[in-house]
């Protein structure tokens, strides 16, 4: 990939190298970049970074299944419960467990350090969690009500 560099004087710059370099002093984006929040009603797998929001219309818990966490390196994952069941995220077939790690939330406020091959909700609507994967496990970076690992190790 070659380097392009964009200056106010010469415009966009292509040369040897690689990356994106803006020299400017300020940026405007005509819109914000975002990601359209998807709902999952079912259980079943995604195959990609995004925004979810959990629900069931049907009743009962969903199972949703992560892409493999290596295949989006740096990518963020976010879920959003909409009904009152104890919906699981769960790795990836392809994937070793344990696939998830971070800090266990609790709404005691008892944040313990866990890895797990499954994560939790339980039954509360509007709880969240912020998954983001660095290339072997997702990792928690925050969330809000409890979420609880499964199948868990030691971390």
């Amino acid at each position: 990939m070659p380097k392009i560099t964009y200056t106010a004087a010469k415009g966009l710059v292509q040369e040897a190298g690689s990356g994106v370099v803006i020299e400017s002093d300020s940026v405007f984006f005509s819109t914000s970049p975002f990601f359209t929040v998807q709902t999952l009603s079912t259980t079943g797998a995604i195959t990609a970074p995004g925004v979810y929001v959990i629900t069931s219309s049907t009743g009962g818990a969903k199972t949703i299944t992560l892409p493999s966490v290596s295949a989006f390196p740096g990518a963020n994952f976010v879920f959003r419960i909409a009904s009152a069941n104890a919906h699981i995220l769960t790795g990836s077939s392809v994937d070793q467990a344990p696939v998830f790690t971070g800090r266990e939330l609790s709404a005691t406020g008892a944040h313990s350090a866990k890895v797990g091959s499954k994560l939790a909700f339980t039954s509360v609507i509007g709880q969240s969690v912020v998954l983001v994967s660095d290339g072997l496990r997702y990792c928690v970076v925050g969330g809000s009500g409890s979420v609880n690992f499964s199948e868990s190790l030691p971390a």
